[in-house]
């Protein structure tokens, strides 16, 4: 869902972006998204990651629960503006046990 983007100016008159994903759970059992963080390693070869909001509900919620078998939709938003054509690679990281996971990702021709 990278096509679905928008920049914005942040109370700091600093641009962001915000990308909205879809946190899919095929599992059988909630999935507590917490400590988690989507990284985008642009071409210029910058790994930024996405920053935890002030929100505790809604699209820019950073902890929430998806349902076993649900979909989760939430906006990912990063300090650093870039373009789906900046775009080398995605990864999930998950802090508390410290890996990163690809994350399938095509640019929408």
């Amino acid at each position: 869902y990278h096509t679905i983007y928008s920049v914005s100016t942040a109370s700091d008159n600093k641009e962001y972006i915000a990308i909205t994903g879809a946190v899919i759970n095929n599992a059988d059992y909630d999935l507590k998204w917490e400590n988690y963080y989507v990284a985008v390693l642009l071409k210029n070869g910058d790994l930024v990651f996405n920053y935890k909001t002030a929100a505790t509900s809604g699209d820019y919620a950073n902890f929430f629960t998806v349902p076993a078998k649900k979909t989760q939709f939430t906006k990912f938003c990063f300090h650093t503006v870039f373009k789906q054509d900046d775009i080398q690679s995605v990864f999930l990281f998950d802090k508390d046990n410290m890996k990163a996971f690809t994350l399938a990702y095509s640019k929408n021709e």
